[in-house]
């Protein structure tokens, strides 16, 4: 649903916050296992998208 429509609506953002998990049944999220994690890691390796981790090896 965001990869969707950050794609479709997200011109101009360029910062999107997912807040932290703070136990298993209360998250932001998905963790391994949780039903939308495949999706996750679906929006994780879009091309379009850049984690933390990725950036500071662009900015490198």
């Amino acid at each position: 649903v965001m990869l969707k429509g950050l794609k479709e609506n997200g011109k101009g953002i360029s910062y999107v916050l997912v807040w932290r998990n703070g136990r298993p049944d209360h998250f932001f999220a998905p963790y391994p296992g949780q039903k939308s994690a495949k999706d996750f890691i679906k929006f994780k390796n879009d091309k379009s998208i850049l984690f933390l981790d990725e950036l500071n090896k662009i900015l490198k």
